[in-house]
């Protein structure tokens, strides 16, 4: 997994050096910088001509939409039917009925915002539809969670699953206090296999398709969502920990992009990071 995670750069900067990311620069900072806005010229779409890209789809080396981990025993079904909240009443103060935040309100979140939401089919080819937009549907973003005091749940760090719509426990974990922390990652090779160097940029749209997602599914369970995005000052909680080592083959490997956390309706959720501990 690559750090995205860690601060940017090292040192001490001058008094009247410019800011990166509201830090004072250093020279590292500033080769960072530099680095950044030579990707967005050489990435970006100019009126005249479309940036570079590979030109071809190798369809012999067409990333596996879905990501999941054989062992059947560690997988918890979901169910995600039962929300009827129309979607006026996501904009109505006290219009939606509390949801509690058990397996089932669980399920539904994760139905609503990143399951899948139709099949199509041409010819022999069948493909699946999710219910967060992606650039040219590849979807590169996979949600992991971290559950802790959730009924009929473990606790423990687990990864969504929609093709199933199951949770897929990678770890036990004691957590403090209790709720549901969800992190997102992005496999880039997902989004590179089509459009090469631009996939950055799509996996950090994707990422803002997924929020938006899961700001709306936990509006219509009348719940609270907060998103902690990663930059130069921010470091994930101890977790995602586990996701520091590396997945092989190495273009199925996570970058970590953010985490966000969802409570039970109307309860007050935090807007600081949560703690390292969890």
């Amino acid at each position: 997994m690559s750090a995205v995670f860690a601060r940017l750069g090292a040192g001490r900067a001058e008094a009247a050096s410019p800011s990166f990311f509201g830090e004072p620069m250093n020279e590292d900072m500033s080769a960072a910088a530099q680095a950044v806005r030579d990707y967005h010229r050489r990435s970006k779409h100019h009126l005249d001509r479309y940036a570079a890209g590979p030109g071809f789809m190798d369809w012999d080396t067409q990333p596996e939409p879905f990501r999941s981990w054989e062992a059947p025993s560690k997988r918890r079904c979901l169910s995600g039917d039962g929300v009827a909240t129309p979607y006026a009443d996501l904009f109505r103060p006290a219009a939606v009925a509390a949801a509690p935040l058990d397996l089932d309100g669980l399920g539904a979140l994760l139905q609503l915002s990143f399951g899948l939401s139709a099949w199509k089919q041409s010819g022999t080819d069948r493909w699946a539809l999710r219910c967060n937009p992606s650039s040219g549907n590849l979807h590169p973003t996979e949600v992991y969670l971290a559950a802790a005091g959730v009924p009929r749940l473990a606790d423990g760090v687990y990864h969504y699953n929609s093709y199933g719509h199951v949770l897929e426990r990678r770890c036990a974990a004691s957590l403090s206090g209790s709720g549901v922390l969800l992190g997102l990652s992005s496999v880039h090779w997902r989004e590179a296999w089509k459009y090469g160097e631009r996939a950055f940029r799509y996996c950090q749209h994707d990422v803002g398709h997924a929020l938006a997602a899961l700001r709306y599914a936990a509006a219509a369970l009348a719940g609270a969502c907060v998103c902690w995005t990663t930059g130069a000052t921010t470091r994930s909680p101890r977790c995602w920990d586990w996701t520091a080592t590396r997945i092989s083959p190495a273009r199925k490997k996570n970058s970590p992009i953010c985490s966000a956390a969802s409570s039970p309706a109307r309860l007050p959720v935090s807007k600081r990071p949560p703690p390292l501990g969890w």
